[in-house]
């Protein structure tokens, strides 16, 4: 009984880091080839846009839509 006891306990101390200490909306999204950072989004002010970055001849297409960031196509 005192082992669940602790292990709840210990759960508890991580989810509450969580909520204490949670992430800050504001952190920069990089977009990165080859190491480089060539842009970075606050996704809470980004606008809806779509980016196409140019690689070998080929290109990659990434979202933000609704301040979230995806990869709509690579390598087309």
């Amino acid at each position: 009984m005192a082992f669940f006891l602790i292990e709840v306990t210990l759960a508890l101390e991580i989810v509450g880091s969580f909520l204490v200490f949670p992430r800050p909306d504001t952190d920069p999204v990089p977009v990165v080839q080859d190491s480089q950072a060539l842009f970075q989004f606050h996704l809470v002010q980004a606008e809806n846009q779509i980016i196409e970055v140019e690689y070998e001849s080929r290109s990659n297409r990434i979202e933000i839509k609704d301040h979230k960031i995806r990869m709509l196509e690579a390598g087309g």
